[in-house]
């Protein structure tokens, strides 16, 4: 019997976090679809990834999340630095040797929308240096440009990547302008195809999806990215309370990460409770739901506006009009790539509540047409996130002689169609 490949997925963030839950599951899904039965290594590099075990199952698929410090795995993790010569600090190394690919998931590491990212370098660079191939996998990167001394470094080690799938044409165009072309490969983020599960509602959610209601997605996040920080509170409560005003329909409040200091579910049951009266049913979605849940219940929407890029997503992906409110390079080159332009997307920085509503109820009014659209498109668009596993097939063949026993592995799952 032929060995079945090993991908380790590496500094995903935690499934707390829905949009991190889709692309874990999603990746596994397509590369499963291209390499037949697999194993993977899931290695977030954060401890709060710790409850994954239990969010995340998959016969294959082993939970190593970065372990908190002090805990009997920080200390095994220092024992094995000191007395086994591992020097990395990341939580996979001891399963390089076993590794086909290592995947860098988590769609953002490689941009400055967060700070200067010298931990995700740190991992290309040590990963590459091993000989394992080193995958950018649904990636948005760069630019660079605002910091021109460091987007000199960042091209020089982004070169020494042996695949870079990106998700988005915006950035395709950017590492293509870098000289990178011949490592770049446009494939849209695999959550995409995610596949939704049915979720059990409160009766009274049930009956508002039904009659047709508004989700709508606000994040404390957005407080980094708006123009006065210390109001955005303020403002996303403004903005519930002018779309109250401007809509006849009931409006679910839709929770998409809880992570710690980034938590949408306490934002929005906060935001909910200063409220005060309102003209429609305000709910704020349960906390229980997991990422092909949430997508489910975002797909009985009649329309979505949402802060979270992976939240947009899962409406998106299932034809739900959608408006995004978008603070980083990601989102604005995902609808870009869907629309053609920006015309379903508002920017924190210059978001009124205002502006925003008057978005929402244009978009309500072309809801159909835009929903029309989407179900044209997203055939297409889903079956090109497969594409994605291809391209790392050959990138692997290509790798081979870096890595022993590659052809035998990837003989396994040669005949399969991806799409």
């Amino acid at each position: 019997m032929l060995p079945a490949p090993c991908f380790i997925l590496a500094s995903n963030g935690p499934c707390l976090n829905r949009g991190c839950e889709a692309i874990l599951r999603s990746t596994i899904a397509i590369l499963e679809k291209e390499f037949g039965e697999s194993h993977f290594l899931s290695c977030p590099g954060t401890s709060y990834a710790a409850g994954d075990v239990g969010a995340v199952s998959h016969p294959r698929l082993q939970h190593y999340p970065h372990p908190p410090r002090l805990s009997a795995r920080w200390i095994e993790r220092q024992w094995r630095k000191v007395f086994w010569g591992e020097r990395s600090g990341f939580e996979f190394e001891r399963h390089l040797p076993m590794a086909t690919a290592v995947l860098a998931l988590g769609g953002d590491l490689f941009t400055l929308d967060y700070g200067k990212p010298d931990s995700s370098f740190a991992l290309l660079g040590f990963v590459a240096a091993s000989g394992v191939p080193f995958i950018l996998w649904g990636a948005t990167v760069g630019p660079f440009s605002a910091d021109p001394e460091y987007e000199k470094l960042a091209i020089e080690k982004l070169a020494k990547a042996s695949l870079i799938c990106v998700r988005e044409s915006r950035t395709k165009q950017y590492l293509d302008e870098q000289g990178l072309s011949a490592k770049v490969r446009l494939a849209p983020d695999p959550a995409f195809v995610l596949e939704p599960i049915s979720a059990e509602l409160p009766g009274d959610l049930e009956t508002c999806l039904a009659e047709g209601c508004l989700g709508v997605n606000l994040s404390p996040m957005l407080a980094d990215y708006a123009a006065d920080g210390a109001e955005w509170p303020g403002q996303a409560r403004e903005c519930l309370k002018e779309l109250d005003r401007a809509i006849d329909v009931p409006i679910i409040l839709i929770p998409h990460v809880e992570t710690p200091g980034s938590n949408d579910y306490a934002f929005l049951t906060a935001l909910s409770q200063t409220l005060g009266r309102t003209k429609n049913r305000i709910h704020v979605l349960s906390r229980r739901y997991n990422a092909p849940q949430l997508k489910y219940i975002i797909s009985k929407l009649s329309l979505f506006a949402g802060a979270r890029t992976h939240a947009t997503i899962a409406a998106l992906s299932t034809g739900v009009p959608t408006l995004a409110i978008a603070y980083s390079t990601k989102a604005i080159g995902i609808m870009a790539d869907l629309f053609g332009d920006g015309k379903w997307l508002v920017r924190v920085g210059t978001m009124t509540p205002d502006r925003f509503v008057d978005k929402i109820l244009e978009l309500w009014r072309q809801r159909e047409s835009v929903r029309q659209h989407l179900e044209g498109i997203m055939p297409g668009y889903k079956k090109a996130c497969y594409q994605a596993a291809a391209y790392l097939r050959q990138c692997i063949l290509e790798d081979h002689e870096n890595f022993a026993g590659t052809e035998k592995v990837l003989a396994a799952g040669e005949g399969r169609e991806a799409g």
